[in-house]
């Protein structure tokens, strides 16, 4: 499949390129420097002032156009404020244009400008905040959403064009890394003059025009150099009481860059996204440094797609500290803690139906969950990012200690209470030092943890447990697991003219040791199979090769790494020892051509083979929450994957057009399997036992935005289909699992009259599974407005009703209709507004969701919060 697929896209690359017409060459001075800067356009004659195609000349003086049609008899036209205009008229072919351009500097009239909102200037995209920027609106991130390309999730992450960005910049210092969502939600929008999208963003100097990169970032640009700026929020609630605090004073100069915050809780406001935080760049996932693999914990919730604030009832106190220091012109000192204390309580009603061989079995059950979680991080960061050299090294420190309570009343009442701490010591050094058209690469990082987990039940669960005896019951598990994991390796590259020659020599190393344990009561299980004892090591030495392709439109890269991995497991509960070698080989082809200046494609292929996780072997059970107990085998197992990614741009920020296309494939072969067995009706043991199975997925997704400036309107559409193939086994029987989910999504923003803004939001989402002979639907629909209604420049008032319908095979169609209502008044200048907020206007009390997966189709009703009235002062530090 992925041979066909990629003789296609070569097919219709080699299309593309037979097609056009490419005129190319060099722009030079009278001194005979590099021309950077200068707008070359292509004309049907040297008068006419509309424009076939254009583009701008790069940092060395280079210009490349492409045109759909034969270029001779056309003119070519060079334009900038520093130099003579020039015209060519193009007569013949030739291989690359050699331009003079003698300087001038352009003398302008007093003239009336109209300003552009969106423009692009090489791999750099700006947007002028203030065009997109709306009387109600208050932080940059209520600007970002409505801008055109960009994506903001409900926990803050940001993507650009279908894709998660790479770096939050504040005038070029990554300050907050991950957790940029405080500074998007905090900092004013009238502080800031510009967003800037970088495009194929090196984040390293020393490979900056040498290895380029696929990923896009941004960066924030202050109106000022020097800025004191920030929010100010107090608040209170009644019916119910609840308070709203939010105190985040920033400090931005050429040397200094501070972000503090103090925020408390109770009427739904989430602050878990300013520590919680994870990003996928090339494949695998970053931050796992601060992310914790949490083994027991309360039945899984599947949350309502709705805004969290909606059911969230919190009571949430965060403190965080952010600053850095440019110690000199080339190095800086940055610190990060914070530190969460989030007390949530969550209501909810489960009907699980669990497709059974003979039957269908239901469940009905509700939901008390109280979670405590407290969470505290803090991080020592020095770095020096410069072109001759790039130090990075960072120390930093997380802890958790959560607890959980579940009451759970189905045909009789169960509690779980869940303890599950954990904290981690971790370092990370990276240097590169360039030398001549050479680079070595030193990485190394360390980082250690330690979990202790309980989980409690009341009464106990799993009587006449695998026939110990008739009076065996699980009240406690227990798990306890300390690691350390180190990745190191060196790297060494060369240019040779377009190509970079790179290769990665490392290691890694991984040490685990899992203890479990039941009790009945006070009385420890000591049976073999309901403990656990074992001890690992992991060790991969690598040896990765690449080779790099820089040509100013066709970039490819080409990764051979292989993986030898050498694994020495030991049970002492059931004195065995497992030694395994395997050698891995991971191949990954990147291409990345440039068509024009508006469309780029890039293809990616990747195989990779992987050794599952030996925590997984553990042969004695455990139970995981009161209807869920598994067990593994003493044998290690793995997976197999391939996969292709097409994805298409085509960004134009003259017209105001940008849209993305992607096909995704993949397919997973695996050794083992989890074979459920039925202990009772809707209590299941599982089991990983060996064989062999293959799961597949497509997924293609696209979508496309136009802001029309004129019309101060913005138009969103994004749609997806999604397949999916697996298998599963149940009590020893192999069955099907597919999946099929489409997605369509339309979203407007009109703000053209004084009086008026709209938005409106509308989503339509279907998903159909078949499995083990049972086929479900289920239709979502959601509709979202905001109504602003100005009553003049210092008062608005908006409507915010959500709409949502659940149509579901099996149950009842559900409706739900949530609306809130806000007045605003500012002082005539005044940086103090006040705010009044009427929440949930109509009193809802539901909301519906619905999950699916291989077993079961589980039927969410979720609480939501209350009407609540809210009076809040908002206050902006600072002279915009």
């Amino acid at each position: 499949m992925i041979r066909i697929l990629l003789s296609l896209v070569l097919l219709v690359i080699s299309s593309f390129v037979f097609s056009q017409s490419t005129v190319k060459g060099y722009l030079e001075s009278d001194k005979k420097n590099s021309v950077e800067g200068i707008i070359v356009s292509l004309h049907n004659d040297s008068i006419s002032k509309k424009f076939l195609t254009y583009c701008i000349s790069d940092t060395k003086g280079y210009f490349e156009l492409n045109y759909s049609e034969d270029y001779i008899g056309k003119t070519l036209r060079m334009r900038s404020l520093s130099y003579q205009d020039t015209c060519i008229l193009l007569v013949n072919k030739q291989e690359a244009y050699h331009i003079k351009l003698k300087a001038q500097i352009q003398k302008l009239k007093e003239v009336s400008v109209r300003s552009t909102p969106i423009f692009s200037k090489g791999d750099t995209t700006t947007y002028i905040a203030g065009v997109f920027a709306q009387k109600r609106d208050f932080s940059i991130g209520d600007v970002i959403s409505r801008m055109p390309g960009f994506d903001l999730a409900g926990n803050g992450k940001i993507t650009y064009q279908g894709r998660e960005i790479e770096k939050y910049y504040i005038e070029g210092s990554d300050l907050l890394e991950e957790r940029y969502s405080l500074a998007n939600r905090n900092l004013p929008h009238k502080a800031v003059a510009a967003v800037e999208v970088l495009h194929n963003h090196q984040s390293k100097k020393v490979f900056e025009n040498k290895i380029s990169t696929d990923q896009t970032s941004i960066n924030i640009k202050l109106k000022k150099s020097v800025a004191f700026t920030g929010t100010a929020q107090l608040g209170a609630a009644y019916k119910p009481l609840g308070r709203y605090v939010n105190i985040t004073p920033m400090m931005f100069s050429k040397k200094y860059q501070f972000i503090g915050s103090i925020q408390s809780n109770d009427i739904g406001d989430d602050l878990s996204s300013n520590i919680n935080t994870l990003s996928f760049k090339d494949g695998e996932l970053q931050g796992m440094e601060k992310h914790r693999s949490t083994f027991l914990g309360l039945p899984a919730l599947f949350y309502p797609k709705v805004n969290k604030s909606r059911f969230l009832m919190n009571d949430a106190n965060f403190v965080s500290i952010n600053a850095l220091r440019k110690l000199d012109n080339q190095s800086e000192l940055k610190i990060n803690t914070a530190y969460l204390a989030d007390h949530i309580e969550e209501q909810k009603r489960n009907k699980t139906t669990y497709f059974l061989d003979d039957a269908l079995f239901t469940t009905n059950e509700k939901f008390v969950n109280n979670f405590k979680n407290r969470s505290f991080f803090a991080d020592l960061n020095l770095k020096r990012n410069l072109s001759s050299i790039y130090l990075n090294n960072k120390l930093g420190y997380i802890q958790y200690r959560d607890k959980a309570k579940a009451i759970i009343t189905g045909d009789q009442q169960q509690i779980i209470e869940a303890k599950t701490p954990h904290k981690s010591l971790y370092n990370i050094f990276d240097c590169t030092i360039p030398f001549e058209k050479n680079f070595a690469t030193v990485f190394s990082s360390v980082d250690i943890n330690e979990s202790d987990e309980d989980l409690f039940f009341s009464p106990s669960v799993f009587p006449n447990v695998l026939d110990y005896g008739n009076d065996l019951s699980v009240s406690h598990q227990n798990l306890k697991n300390t690691s350390i994991v180190s990745r190191n390796h060196i790297q060494f590259g060369r240019s040779v003219k377009s190509f970079v020659l790179q290769s990665k020599i490392g290691f890694n190393y991984e040490r685990q040791d899992l203890k479990t344990s039941m009790f009945s009561g006070q009385d420890l299980l000591d049976y073999n199979l309901l403990q656990n004892n074992i001890l690992w090591d992991k060790t991969n030495y690598l040896f990765e090769p690449s080779i790099k392709y820089e040509g100013r439109k066709l970039k490819m890269t080409l990764d051979l790494p292989l993986d030898y991995s050498y694994l020495d497991f030991e049970d002492k509960q059931y004195k065995s020892r497992i030694k395994q070698n395997d050698l891995l080989f991971k191949p990954r082809l990147f291409i990345s051509y440039q068509w024009n200046s508006y469309i780029s494609s890039k293809i990616n292929l990747r195989s990779s083979e992987s050794i599952g996780d030996p925590n997984r072997m553990m042969q004695g059970n455990v139970v995981y929450d009161h209807r869920t107990m598994r067990s593994r085998v003493a044998q290690i197992d793995g997976d197999k994957r391939k996969s292709a990614n097409i994805y298409i741009s085509y960004r134009n920020s003259i017209s105001g057009v940008f849209a993305n296309l992607s096909y995704n494939k993949k397919q997973t072969d695996k050794d083992f399997m989890t074979d459920t067995e039925i202990i009772s009706p809707g209590v299941f043991s599982y089991s990983l036992i060996a064989k062999a199975n293959r799961s597949t997925s497509d997924l293609i997704s696209g979508k496309i935005s136009y802001y029309w400036h004129n019309m101060h309107l913005n138009l969103d559409y994004k749609s997806s289909f999604m397949k999916q193939k697996s298998n599963y086994l149940l009590s020893g029987d192999l069955k099907d699992f597919d999946i099929n989910m489409y997605s369509n999504s339309f979203k407007m923003s009109f703000d053209k009259w004084q009086f008026l803004a709209l938005d409106y939001d509308f989503s339509l989402s279907t998903n159909k599974q078949a499995s083990n002979g049972n086929e479900t639907k289920s239709i979502e629909q959601k509709h979202k407005a905001r109504i602003c209604y100005y009553l003049d420049s210092r008062q608005w008032i908006e409507l915010r009703p959500e709409y949502s319908v659940l149509n579901h095979s099996v149950n009842d169609t559900q409706e739900a209709l949530f609306t809130d209502l806000t007045y605003s008044y500012t002082p005539k200048g005044s940086r103090i507004s006040y705010l009044l907020e009427c929440r949930n206007i109509f009193n809802n009390r539901y909301v519906y969701s619905t999950y699916d997966s291989s077993l079961s189709m589980v039927y969410n009703e979720f609480n939501l919060r209350p009407r609540q009235f809210v009076a809040r002062v908002r206050i902006t530090f600072g002279k915009n």
